[in-house]
């Protein structure tokens, strides 16, 4: 999914610290010490990133303004009825900071992408908290949280170091809406009111990042509560509304029983595919299918992608090259894309009550944009 939408869009560094443009791939990477007030980063692919600093930033406009003229969007990848798939209606920005949790006297690294509106507009948008993969890092499916950005959200990827740590750091997150709000000034308007919606908070992961979407959905798991490590309980967080799991866990996981999904009352989307078996642990495409199949009924979606291996979701990566398998240039855009369509239409309908979003998860409007090759379940 190398394209998202239709045109370059560039803000200065005084409006927001990262913007996303949107056209054909530049290739060009600055890893210098700007600070986050004065870098332009502009990723027209939604993947390759290049970073403008000082005198630069008028030179490699002239590049961008040459993209402007060839850049085009698309439709789909396989057909004409993929959700919301080009750039959504916000330009992007993107701070990274570090936060310091005092009781755990640990410090969390964390990305924010963000809707960058004028100070003087009024609105809130959702939170969406993503959660990586084992080894990974806030660097993460960087088009798509982008892309969700674009749509109207608030997304902070932490990085997690321990993996006992990883549900602690989601709580933390949560905790520190309010700093995160305070520190990035994108987040506040002109009145220095808050732009994160409390009220309307998702959390999406892959792999690893999946397991955490899981518990702190609320899905019981064992080992979790000291004194009953052999009991499956929920140590959720009571104000996450909705869980996307990317490349999940079912039963082959110790931590999960067939009664662990019983009592999931909220909104959850679990994505996975044929070739989904990763370099490391005991799960197979049809363990990761469980968390829908033994979910208590009621607002739950399963999208199964032939030929979707462990890493393809996010398109190329270092992480793709440890998949036994690689897919094809045309079935990376369409996994990616189907990820893409069917994560917003989620998020929309369980964050904004859209009825546009409602309309396409009833429908067969995403297996036939991807050309059949993926399937939706809902119960």
């Amino acid at each position: 999914m190398r394209t998202y939408g239709k045109k370059l869009n560039v803000v200065s560094p005084a409006e927001a610290g990262v913007v996303l443009g949107y056209g054909p791939a530049i290739r060009l990477r600055d890893r210098g010490g700007c600070n986050h007030f004065q870098p332009c980063t502009v990723e027209p692919d939604m993947g390759q990133r290049f970073t403008i600093c000082g005198a630069a930033r008028g030179a490699v406009a002239v590049i961008i303004a040459a993209c402007a003229v060839t850049a085009t969007g698309r439709a789909s990848a396989a057909g004409p009825d993929g959700y919301k798939i080009g750039a959504g209606p916000w330009k992007v920005a993107s701070q990274d900071l570090v936060l310091r949790d005092e009781k755990r006297q640990k410090d969390l690294e964390v990305r924010v992408r963000y809707p960058a509106v004028a100070q003087d507009a009024p609105g809130r948008f959702p939170l969406v908290v993503f959660s990586h993969g084992a080894g990974g890092s806030r660097d993460a499916f960087p088009d798509l949280t982008a892309h969700w950005a674009s749509h109207g959200y608030i997304v902070v990827l932490p990085t997690h170091v321990k993996p006992l740590d990883r549900m602690a750091d989601v709580t933390f997150v949560l905790d520190s809406i309010g700093a995160l709000e305070q520190r990035v000034a994108g987040l506040r308007d002109q009145e220095g009111l808050g732009r994160i919606d409390r009220g309307r908070i998702g959390i999406a992961g892959h792999s690893a990042g999946a397991l955490t979407t899981q518990m702190a959905a609320g899905v019981k798991v064992r080992g979790a509560v000291p004194g009953a490590l052999l009991e499956a309980r929920s140590v959720g967080d009571p104000r996450i509304d909705a869980a996307i799991l990317i490349s999940g866990q079912g039963t082959t996981n110790r931590m999960f029983t067939d009664r662990s999904w019983s009592e999931l009352s909220k909104p959850m989307l679990v994505i996975t595919g044929s070739k989904d078996v990763a370099a490391i642990g005991s799960e197979t495409p049809a363990s990761r299918r469980e968390p829908f199949e033994k979910a208590k009924p009621g607002d739950k979606y399963l999208v199964f992608i032939e030929g979707a291996t462990h890493s393809s979701y996010q398109g190329r990566g270092p992480a793709a090259r440890l998949d036994r398998e690689q897919p094809t240039d045309a079935e990376l855009e369409m996994i990616t894309s189907v990820t893409a369509s069917a994560t917003l239409a989620f998020l929309d309908l369980y964050l904004k009550d859209d009825a546009a979003a409602r309309a396409y998860l009833g429908s067969e409007a995403l297996v036939a944009f991807s050309g059949k090759k993926a399937t939706l379940e809902r119960k």
